[in-house]
């Protein structure tokens, strides 16, 4: 199966929180292609510094993260944020940004996914979702399903499984 994976599923790979099962068992399984934006990477560790400043890891943790991520990115798909992402991303934030939430960097994971999608046989993503459920559906009204992750509040999804309706 390909997936993406947006750079906040990708820190639950690296870092132990709620939802690092579910991504490492995606990850690990060998029948899975897993395709990332080169933009993960910035974020990655930026995600990392954030949790190092509000103290909510440990520097060895920080550092343990961020060389096993090294160790680990170039076994991924990188796709690149070329100006093909970076107009999809826009006419997204265009289109959903005012009434949904849609912000910058998930434009552009968003982006980079609807772009693979049309190239290769992509059959799902796992994002982090900054909007409710309600508008992701709206939004990926693309012809993706979505569905919450249990336990989580109606918005701010903490993590969003979505599968290609083809």
């Amino acid at each position: 199966m390909n997936i993406f994976f947006d750079t906040s599923a990708l820190v639950k790979f690296f870092h132990e929180e709620p939802g690092t099962k579910v991504v490492t068992d995606l990850i690990n399984n060998p029948g899975n292609n897993i395709f990332v934006s080169n933009l993960a990477r910035l974020e990655f560790i930026s995600a990392l510094s954030r949790r190092y400043r509000n103290n909510e890891i440990a520097e060895q943790s920080l550092n343990e993260a961020v060389s096993g991520f090294d160790e680990e990115y170039f076994h991924f798909h990188i796709e690149p944020v070329g100006n093909m992402v970076l107009q999809e991303a826009e006419d997204l934030l265009i289109k959903y940004g005012k009434n949904y939430g849609l912000r910058t960097l998930d434009a552009i994971h968003l982006a980079t996914f609807v772009l693979i999608k049309s190239k290769r046989m992509m059959t799902g993503f796992l994002l982090q979702a900054t909007l409710s459920l309600s508008a992701l559906q709206k939004l990926l009204a693309l012809g993706y399903t979505t569905r919450q992750k249990r336990g989580s509040a109606n918005h701010k999804q903490a993590c969003v499984l979505g599968t290609a309706a083809d």
